[in-house]
């Protein structure tokens, strides 16, 4: 009769046990890619597919999943930290119907979030060629268009509406989806 070694068998069940946590571990953020802008400001999630937002650990589609914001009536806010290319590196998450909340760093591509284009006044909205109140202005948008985001500087958003593509000011968006802001 053959002896078991059960050193071996215990390896074997202990390692058997352990692996299938392994893919259920978080993942992690890459680091920040040189080049990575920072920036702060509020946009909302625009994200159209039934599953929800993916929030990646690095700025590309084939990275991992850190969490998915799911599909929320009215959107989800969520605070900038950065960009890179065309996407974002967010903060935080707060789902504005559904109580959902995300505290921690990940990637979200940019065409996923958006602000509206607002102006206290009502007067129409000057989209700029570069983050500067003094740079030509690219276009002018009617009030509360809607903007998706190609990046951000500072407290600017660069923005696409349409085919126009340039900067907005901060006092020139609304980053929540429920009310237009001051």
């Amino acid at each position: 009769m053959k002896r078991i070694n059960t050193k071996a068998v215990i390896t074997i069940w202990v390692l058997l046990a352990i692996y299938p946590l392994a893919g259920a571990m978080a993942a992690e953020l890459s680091p920040i890619p040189p080049g990575a802008v920072s920036c702060s400001g509020q946009v909302y999630t625009v994200d159209p597919d039934p599953k929800g937002t993916n929030v990646r650990s690095a700025p590309n589609k084939n990275s991992s999943v850190l969490v998915v914001i799911p599909n929320d009536t009215y959107g989800s806010v969520v605070e900038l930290s950065a960009s890179f290319e065309d996407w974002i590196l967010i903060r935080s998450v707060q789902g504005v119907s559904s109580g959902f909340q995300f505290e921690g760093q990940g990637w979200v591509h940019g065409s996923l979030l958006a602000v509206a284009a607002v102006r206290p006044s009502g007067r129409p909205v000057p989209l700029y060629s570069k983050p500067d109140t003094k740079s030509p202005i690219v276009e002018t948008i009617p009030k509360e268009v809607e903007a998706t985001l190609a990046g951000c500087k500072g407290s600017w958003l660069h923005v696409r509406i349409g085919k126009a593509k340039g900067w907005l000011a901060h006092y020139d968006y609304c980053g929540n989806p429920v009310t237009t802001c001051p």
